[in-house]
């Protein structure tokens, strides 16, 4: 017996796997984070200050599946800060670099950086309409001398969020390898789902390949319809908390009403300016996990 840790990254499928694929599982039981409050302390406080009864301390010898999306971009409560750390994440990967030392898995489903984030713009149309406005420290120009960075109040995503070569390989080496580690590459369920099914089964040691011949539509989806502010709209918001003159935030709302686009996409320089950022990392991850992301133009 061991606990499966699904990892999930936002706009991955984490939805439609919590809600059809998980709860059918047979030989596991699935634990919705959100709908446990039994662990959801694993990413929000040290295990020193957990209470030694607490079921967390019996992850490595339980047999359930605990899925996530949360884990790697979700901010921790001001209150639970301790040693200055800003990111859940941080506090997860010390829990499980302790409770999974010798028993345990974590299950990853990635997404193509750029395709990620547009699905994301797209599902927080009021809130973020490029890359710049959804990262907090997204660059706006890098050279080999400095970096910088974009004075950005309304982001809540870090570069290093989806930085998966980081993020999967500082966990490898605290597990002492890639051996209990399964990525999953989210594009498969519409283009191979054979492949992630089948993939899918091998992380969970349960048969789960029927499910790649079911029609099940898929959950939480960003429509292309959205519509998000324009540009434009943000100009006028700086300037308006530059010169504190309130007389323009009736404009400016008139603005975001009109000057709208009908679709969220990203242009191909946006999407080349981010996979940039994170093309290398995805070529050695591809490499050491043998996982072909080459075919879905992660590098």
């Amino acid at each position: 017996m061991s606990t499966i840790i699904h990892v999930g990254f936002h706009k991955c499928a984490s939805t439609f796997l919590q809600m059809h694929v998980f709860p059918s599982l047979k030989t596991k039981k699935f634990v919705h984070w959100e709908n446990d409050n039994e662990y959801v302390q694993l990413g929000s406080q040290y295990l020193n200050d957990i209470p030694k009864n607490n079921p967390i301390f019996n992850l490595p010898n339980d047999d359930l599946l605990i899925s996530r999306e949360g884990f790697m971009c979700s901010n921790p409560h001001l209150s639970l800060f301790k040693y200055g750390e800003t990111k859940t994440k941080d506090i997860f990967f010390a829990n499980i670099s302790v409770l999974f030392k010798k028993k345990g898995k974590l299950l990853f489903v990635i997404r193509r950086q750029d395709s990620l984030m547009e699905s994301w713009i797209r599902f927080k149309p009021t809130s973020f309409h490029d890359a710049k406005s959804a990262f907090i420290d997204f660059p706006v120009k890098t050279s080999d001398i400095n970096k910088t960075l974009l004075d950005n109040t309304r982001g809540c995503y870090y570069l290093e969020y989806l930085d998966y070569f980081n993020i999967i390989m500082r966990i490898a080496t605290a597990l002492g390898g890639t051996d209990r580690i399964h990525v999953l590459r989210q594009e498969d369920i519409s283009n191979n789902p054979e492949k992630f099914y089948s993939d899918l089964s091998d992380a969970c040691e349960e048969d789960l390949r029927h499910f790649a011949s079911l029609d099940i539509p898929p959950e939480n989806t960003s429509k292309p319809t959205d519509r998000p502010p324009m540009i434009l709209s943000s100009i006028l918001e700086k300037l308006n908390w530059i010169k504190k003159t309130p007389t323009l935030s009736p404009a400016t709302g008139i603005l975001k009403k009109i000057f709208y686009r009908n679709n969220c996409q990203f242009s191909s320089k946006d999407k080349k300016d981010l996979m940039d950022i994170y093309k290398d990392g995805n070529r050695l991850l591809s490499k050491i996990l043998d996982l072909d992301l080459d075919e879905y133009g992660y590098f």
